[in-house]
């Protein structure tokens, strides 16, 4: 799915009047090597138990990444 809304076809949201109101913001070039197979400092909580059940976190950003994600975001917001 990345690699399809890196060619330009990302889907963008309207309003009721058909004006588009939201603009994509791509991310995913932050994150390379701050995965969990990566050289840099992890992004994404691991996969947590708490019995034989998955905790809602796992596989999400930790706070490395949520700040980073939401600069990004704060950052396409000053330029649009």
């Amino acid at each position: 799915m990345e690699s399809r809304w890196n060619d330009g076809s990302a889907p963008s949201a309207t309003n009721s009047s058909g004006e588009g109101d939201a603009t994509y913001v791509d991310a995913a070039f932050l994150s390379f090597s701050h995965g969990l197979c990566g050289s840099g400092t992890d992004w994404i909580n691991g996969v947590q138990f708490s019995g034989p059940y998955p905790l809602p976190l796992s596989l999400h950003p930790n706070l490395a990444g949520e700040k980073s994600y939401a600069g990004r975001v704060l950052m396409a917001s000053w330029f649009n």
